[in-house]
């Protein structure tokens, strides 16, 4: 590895060419609240490097960073394609063995049937929030195991 890889800071360039310091490691979500609590509230997803990357993903090197928030461009293709994974497991666990394909999001609004849509509104809740609850609990674990690791280093 490099000497870069290596160091245990990382330097983030911001769109206005702005450089922060972070320790390595450090999260897109992380720097959006050290910029401001409101660009954190809003992030979607942070573009490094040219790249979209998840806000919780660790940048481990110096990289162009810029947040995502719902007023850019492409933030609606984002919220489609995120919305179109859950209403897939919310699908699948309504109608099991239904398959899932691979493709855009779709642009347009599409019709069901008035019970459907009551089951499929549960069902996308209830999806949401497993999703929502796993996320945060891998990201705690994520921060929990390096202190774990202090104390009992077997």
């Amino acid at each position: 590895m490099s000497e870069a890889t290596l160091a245990p800071k990382v330097n983030i360039t911001l769109p206005d060419g702005k450089v922060l310091t972070f320790a390595r490691g450090v999260t897109g979500a992380e720097i959006a609240a050290a910029i401001g609590p409101g660009l954190a509230k809003a992030a979607l997803i942070v573009e490094i490097n040219g790249k979209q990357w998840d806000l919780f993903r660790p940048i481990e090197a110096d990289a162009k960073l810029r947040v995502i928030t719902r007023k850019d461009a492409e933030a609606l293709e984002l919220i489609r394609h995120d919305t179109a994974h859950v209403l897939a497991m919310a699908v699948q666990e309504l109608f099991p063995g239904t398959q899932v394909t691979i493709g855009p999001a779709i642009e347009d609004e599409q019709n069901l049937h008035a019970e459907s849509a009551g089951q499929m509104r549960q069902q996308l809740v209830e999806a949401l929030f497993v999703r929502v609850m796993f996320h945060e609990m891998s990201s705690r674990l994520q921060h929990s195991i390096p202190i774990w690791k202090r104390i009992r280093p077997d």
